[in-house]
């Protein structure tokens, strides 16, 4: 029988651990293994848009028309960036990480290559960025202008009957799978990928079987998806559907069936009796298929107002929800703080926060230039950020010692670890992984507890690519980390045990 467990390079009892006064941890993503997140209660998501190409029409901040109009109301303290500049990205993410923002949703559309795409600012930029350590980051999945933008007729509704969107959407989350979920910084909940999928609500015929058919593929390539849908309304709740997700959110304070709201102030008590309600209604449901509670996960923005950009692009009469004090945004905020809970999943309370830098419609935090009155919707500095530290607190996933899963490419000699294969492992697996200069390397296994399983390699490496075998004889069915330690960089992956 072991008495003591590593967890983080620390050796600790297991009498301590179970005291509960010992290192409290929690997976949120198996890639951030090497984490110790003790304080982080609330994990902040705020959508980061990448579609800005700076000056001119279709560079987001002027009408399409090329007629030079503006269509923001406030003016960034970036000026009219482009989501490609190195600075910009590195102001974001420090901004960010300094003022308790723990990861960025990224809007996808569709794949790169492809009109309408931003995986060319995601994949080189955004990605490739030395400070991206200091995040998370995860997709939110825009399906209506995915398929908006592939030619596909929603005018109908988007329709799960139709085999042009059925294989639109599966073949996308395969897209993730192999590309993205495996990316060190990805966001994981309770060791699954977190996706958040936009207006579900509006989702129609055989969703529920092309959203198991994806589940499922997904599981066979090693990872268990998390979905949050945006769902919550007050048209009524319908408990099948809402038992297809793991989590149920809605994007900003303009809820289907709600009535307009005049400010912040009011839309803070709307938005909370919805709140409330879904709450009740979600009491002992569960996910589909899963023993799992499915969860409310708030969302929240600091304001709304888009009638520039509609008003510039010939598209009717905006929507004006404007804060019209710092205390007003406090107040939004604390509601969705209020309604962020675990029930009993090993994960801190996610909290969406849409957007980070949405300027069309005016739900930014980012920071704006000194210019003119900050309220009502108005130039308003660094408020907004400052409202996430003051009710979520400053915490997230780094703590400036560098105490965090690490990016390769931020430090001077570089690391990589593969994939296993065959994943899911029957009776053994192969595990790449190539070092740049020689370097002493830890490779060993861990199940979900955090206790080591296996040790593969401990020593001294030369430069070069390797290949190791581990051997699944003695290891029973289930989930499993396997975790390459040099220097301070630590990577790890996921495989599956299914015999």
């Amino acid at each position: 029988m072991w008495n003591s467990f590593t967890i983080f390079n620390r050796e600790v009892s297991f009498s301590y651990f179970l005291s509960g006064f010992g290192i409290l941890f929690q997976l949120l993503s198996f890639n951030a293994f090497a984490q110790q997140l003790s304080t982080n209660e609330y994990i902040v998501v705020a959508q980061l848009n990448l579609w800005y190409y700076g000056p001119g029409c279709y560079g987001g901040f002027e009408d399409f028309d090329c007629e030079g109009n503006s269509i923001i109301s406030i003016t960034p303290l970036q000026g009219l960036y482009f989501s490609s500049d190195a600075e910009v990205i590195k102001n974001q993410i420090n901004w960010a990480v300094q003022y308790g923002v723990d990861a960025f949703s990224i809007e996808w559309i569709c794949p790169r290559g492809q009109p309408g795409s931003i995986e060319r600012n995601l994949d080189l930029h955004l990605l490739k960025s030395p400070d991206i350590q200091k995040m998370r980051w995860c997709i939110f999945y825009d399906f209506n202008l995915r398929l908006g933008w592939a030619g596909i007729d929603i005018s109908d509704g988007i329709d799960f009957n139709s085999t042009a969107v059925a294989d639109t959407f599966y073949n996308d989350f395969i897209h993730f799978g192999k590309k993205y979920f495996n990316h060190p910084q990805y966001l994981y909940v309770d060791g699954r990928p977190i996706i958040y999928i936009w207006n579900t609500g509006g989702f129609t015929g055989d969703f529920d079987r092309i959203l198991r058919k994806t589940r499922d593929s997904l599981s066979v390539m090693g990872y268990d998806l998390f979905v949050s849908g945006d769902e919550i309304n007050r048209f009524g709740f319908d408990p099948s559907r809402a038992s297809l997700f793991d989590a149920v959110t809605t994007f900003t304070m303009l809820i289907g069936g709600t009535d307009p709201f005049a400010n912040m102030d009011s839309a803070a008590i709307g938005v909370n009796e919805v709140f409330q309600e879904w709450q009740d209604d979600l009491e002992g449901l569960k996910v589909q298929g899963r023993d799992e509670d499915v969860i409310l996960q708030p969302a929240w923005a600091p304001q709304y107002k888009d009638s520039l950009f509609r008003y510039h692009n010939d598209m009717g009469e905006g929507i004006y929800v404007p804060a019209e004090s710092k205390e007003q945004v406090i107040h939004m905020a604390e509601v969705a703080r209020s309604h962020a809970k675990t029930e009993g999943r090993e994960a801190e309370k996610i909290v969406w926060l849409n957007t980070y830098n949405n300027w069309a419609e005016t739900t930014t935090i980012e920071p704006t230039i000194d210019s003119g009155p900050k309220y009502p919707a108005g130039n308003y500095q660094f408020d907004l950020l400052e409202v996430v530290e003051e009710v979520f607190g400053a915490e997230t996933f780094w703590d400036s010692t560098g105490s965090v899963s690490a990016h390769q490419d931020s430090f001077p000699f570089s690391i990589t670890l593969g994939q296993n294969y065959p994943n899911p492992v029957d009776l053994g697996t192969r595990i790449d992984f190539s070092v740049r200069e020689r370097v002493h390397i830890n490779l060993s296994v861990f199940n979900l507890m955090g206790i080591k399983i296996i040790e593969l390699l401990n020593q001294e490496m030369d430069p070069g690519s390797y290949s190791t075998y581990l051997s699944a004889d003695h290891l029973p069915d289930g989930v499993y980390l396997y975790v390459l330690r040099a220097s301070n960089v630590t990577i790890s992956r996921r495989l599956i045990v299914r015999k």
